[in-house]
């Protein structure tokens, strides 16, 4: 049985999934950060057996945004009974999804990402589909996650998509033409910093740039001061100190990692 990865995503998913599929092979990218499809379908074709795929509809530390309904098509093509499963942390409620009516066979979301309270979270499952729990004990959400149910953060973040929902189009116009004019601004005025990815192939949430000679820990502290606050790539992978697994991934020389901005748009 074969499995597919990508090893440029979220640690939460790529270290689960290393530890469990222990023969899981690494879904190639190209040196702009999008999957190479042509070369990923191949190895698709030519695997005999496949359990799962695991994709992420945006890259938490590069903002690339994957065409997840064309490519979910095409996984279903050749492996009918692959499970696709979907990161959709970074898109969820800011680009728009048709899961109702798509290929993903599952899909995890975090609240904080949207405005809810930290702590939250959520997986969608198909019916069809059977997963052992997480936690066993108790009948919780239907005996996958036993445990007391945390009332005030669902119902928290039910509220905030309810709010979000009918303004994803609005906010995604309004975010764009910010994520723009900065990469104009960018681009113009200061001549030392680089783009890796490339505005059309990006969620206008993410913006990641990349200063040759300047460490980004030093920039930071210095913006701070002025009540500027980004990061160095995501946070869950701000205290990597060596190489950055995930930057590696989406062919980033690694002379570079600790030269990485990344800025995000609410």
């Amino acid at each position: 049985m074969t499995h597919f990865i990508c090893l440029a995503d979220h640690p939460s998913v790529v270290r689960p999934a290393k530890a469990i599929l222990k023969k899981a092979q690494s879904i190639p990218l190209k040196n702009n950060g999008q999957i190479d499809e042509g070369f990923f379908l191949k190895k698709l074709s030519e695997a005999k057996h496949v359990g799962m795929i695991i994709l992420t509809s945006v890259n938490s530390q590069s903002g690339i945004n994957v065409s997840i309904d064309q490519l979910s098509e095409k996984i279903k093509s050749i492996h009918p009974q692959a499970h696709i499963h979907l990161d959709a942390s970074q898109s969820f409620m800011k680009i728009n999804h048709h899961f109702k009516d798509s290929l993903i066979d599952s899909f995890t979301i975090s609240g904080h990402k949207l405005g809810a309270p930290k702590g939250i979270a959520a997986v969608f499952i198909k019916r069809c589909k059977k997963i052992l729990p997480l936690l066993l004990g108790g009948d919780h959400e239907h005996s996958l996650r036993a445990s007391t149910l945390n009332a005030p953060l669902i119902f928290s973040f039910s509220e905030v998509i309810k709010s979000l929902h009918p303004k994803i189009g609005q906010h995604y116009d309004y975010v764009s033409s910010l994520n723009f004019k900065l990469r104009q601004w960018i681009e113009s005025e200061l001549k030392g910093v680089r783009l890796p990815f490339a505005f059309a192939d990006c969620s206008p949430y993410i913006l990641t740039m990349i200063i040759k000679k300047i460490p980004s820990d030093v920039i930071i502290r210095h913006l701070e001061e002025h009540n500027i606050f980004i990061s160095s790539t995501s946070a869950c992978s701000s205290k990597i100190k060596t190489v950055n697994p995930g930057l590696l991934a989406l062919n980033i020389d690694k002379k570079f990692h600790k030269n990485i901005l990344r800025v995000s748009f609410s």
